[in-house]
């Protein structure tokens, strides 16, 4: 069975970089979901406003990892040079 990766090792340490036009949308939504919902609470400054940012920031990044583990290779340190 193939696997269909969205996501790649990086060249160098531990993570992933995008390789798909898919990879892409979900990194760039990791970025713009929490502005847009920052943009909602725009009206609510405060501890609660600051709070429901981290939490939507905190979403995104954990669904970002939860695909990255499903949709990439393992992750994997890696050093300069080092080949799969």
């Amino acid at each position: 069975m193939t696997r269909n990766h969205w996501f790649a090792r990086t060249a160098r340490g531990r993570g992933w970089t995008p390789i798909t036009w898919q990879g892409w949308a979900l990194a760039v939504a990791l970025v713009l979901v929490p502005l847009a919902f920052a943009g909602l609470l725009g009206a609510a400054p405060g501890v609660l406003g600051a709070a429901a940012y981290g939490a939507t920031s905190a979403f995104a990044l954990c669904a970002l990892l939860l695909v990255g583990f499903v949709k990439g290779p393992a992750p994997q340190w890696r050093l300069a040079g080092q080949d799969d």
